[in-house]
């Protein structure tokens, strides 16, 4: 499975992307907004796991991009944060993510949950 995983910090892909590849994904990274809105486009992944405060546009905004497009309207979005309030949750989850985790994330529930998203 192919996973987009989208977030300024790079500890925080680097943890995530070690994990999902030893579980079997294959993984994308992308370091800011921009960058996560032209790997969705270029890979067309299975999943694309999404921080929602990146610098180069917000999290919100890849969203709306992701959705407006008709080769990526149906990807599966999971947004994240630490620090998101509880407007741009609701915001990530009324644009079509579906669920907002908060960080850190634990690997082996993350696993399972993106496990159960591509079933």
């Amino acid at each position: 499975m192919k996973v987009v995983i989208a977030d300024d910090d790079k500890v925080v892909i680097r943890l995530l992307s070690a994990g999902l590849r030893r579980s079997g994904f294959e993984v994308i990274p992308a370091y800011d907004a921009m960058q996560a809105i032209m790997a969705t486009m270029r890979h067309l992944p299975d999943i694309l796991l999404l921080d929602i405060n990146m610098p180069g546009g917000t999290g919100i905004e890849v969203i709306r991009r992701v959705k407006a497009s008709s080769k990526t309207t149906l990807t599966p979005i999971l947004a994240m944060t630490a620090t998101a309030t509880a407007l741009e949750r609701d915001m990530a989850l009324e644009l079509g993510a579906m669920d907002c985790l908060e960080k850190p994330l634990d690997i082996d529930e993350l696993v399972l949950r993106l496990n159960a998203i591509a079933a």
